[in-house]
């Protein structure tokens, strides 16, 4: 007998039993769906960090300053100036540097409108080297910055609250005046939406004002402190170059003995981001293994509803085997029925997930990303396990004897 012949044997035999072979297929439906969904939204989690620290920006380091210890006592804080970021931006493994102090909530008026903002104070340079852009306006110049001057760069959760009716026409907001912390400022420029940090939190919920203005005009007593300093290296070749340099330049401005530890921190962003991906490709494979286990528990199904399928046709195998079927015959035919079962399970399953990642992504606040790989790679487990079901079933239908089989009622 030809393969075509069993193949439409076993297709005959698993269309008889419509509601064993449904049954049989729910576990491997299940978790096919399970393993491409689980493996869908890790991969989205993944890509939204990773999203997220780009627009940060490229080839950036962070400089926070840190406790100076004093006979193994941490007695209070060091702080970063100005200088040392002009230091640091004349480094040659540094292309910028620009200072910024940590975000401030103030409240904003624009006529009867207010609003409770962020407020960051920093410079020309920090717009690039963060990959802000720009919808309408410009960045507050050097001279704005070094006269200290009244002027803001607003983000678009800022526009949208204080000026909703300007929603798509942002230029017309530029010269136009808000107020911060009850004193005037102009509107220089208009950022493009980021979303949502790292953190979770918007990063377009913010204004941004010459550091010098922030320093004179609304930080008071906090004057003269530069929370942390932004620096770029020329190139992501020499992150780590960079971050020496600025090490060893900052123990030097800092007059630090040999034997002192770094009052002052550097933080690579790159190996931030790598640290994130691998944290959430292992949670994504962490997430698929598990799923896989349901795979496991369809398989265990498939090989007793076959077992129960042996059972029930031993007077079939006894008579096909007295017409002449071989043995073989009748291992091809069961094992032809476990990876049928197995296929459309698979296939459903693949269509399920489909769904499954489409409602999660509109109806939950959960990114969900596919890659071509989370489909072959249950549906090649889900054949595995397919096949693995159905020997021992196939190879005890196989070995009955032909007056056995017709003994059994």
């Amino acid at each position: 007998m030809r393969i075509s012949a069993i193949a439409n044997e076993a297709l005959i035999s698993i269309g008889t039993s419509r509601l064993r072979t449904f049954l049989a297929m729910l576990g491997i439906v299940i978790g096919v769906a399970s393993v491409i969904v689980m493996l869908a939204i890790g991969a989205g989690s993944r890509q939204q960090m990773e999203d997220a620290i780009a627009s940060l920006g490229s080839n950036l380091l962070t400089v926070f300053p840190g406790n100076i210890q004093y006979k193994g006592v941490f007695t209070s804080s060091s702080l970063l100036n100005m200088d040392d970021v002009e230091a640091i931006g004349n480094l040659p493994s540094v292309q910028a540097a620009a200072p910024s102090t940590f975000p401030r909530s103030f409240q904003a008026a624009a006529g009867k409108r207010n609003w409770n903002a962020q407020v960051v104070g920093t410079t020309t340079s920090y717009f690039d080297m963060s990959n802000w852009a720009f919808v309408a306006g410009r960045a507050f110049s050097s001279d704005e910055t070094r006269v200290a001057a009244p002027v803001a760069v607003i983000g678009a959760t800022i526009a949208a609250k204080l000026f909703p009716d300007e929603t798509g026409r942002e230029s017309d907001l530029i010269g136009r005046g808000i107020q911060i912390n009850n004193m005037p400022f102009r509107i220089d420029g208009v950022l493009k939406a980021k979303g949502a940090g790292m953190n979770g939190t918007d990063q377009d919920d913010v204004i941004l004002v010459p550091i010098t203005t922030a320093q004179n005009r609304l930080w008071g007593h906090y004057a003269h402190i530069v929370s942390f300093i932004l620096a770029q290296a020329v190139s992501a070749d020499v992150m780590d170059q960079a971050t020496n340099d600025i090490g060893t330049l900052l123990r030097q401005r800092h007059h630090l003995r040999e034997s002192a530890a770094d009052n002052f921190t550097v933080r690579n962003m790159a190996s931030v981001m790598e640290l994130a991906g691998n944290t959430t490709q292992t949670m994504s494979m962490l997430l698929g293994a598990v799923a896989s286990i349901s795979l496991v528990v369809g398989g265990i199904g498939i090989m007793n509803i076959m077992l129960v399928n042996v059972t029930e046709r031993s007077r079939e195998i006894g008579i096909r085997k007295a017409l002449g079927a071989t043995s073989r015959q009748i291992l091809i035919q069961f094992l032809l029925e476990a990876v049928m079962i197995t296929g459309a399970g698979s296939l459903t399953g693949l269509l399920l997930a489909a769904a499954g990642a489409l409602a999660v992504h509109r109806f939950v606040p959960m990114p969900v990303e596919f890659e071509p790989w989370f489909a072959f790679f249950p549906l090649a487990v889900a054949l595995v396990v397919g096949i693995a079901s159905g020997i021992y079933p196939a190879s005890r239908a196989s070995r009955m004897q032909p007056v056995e089989a017709l003994r059994i009622t």
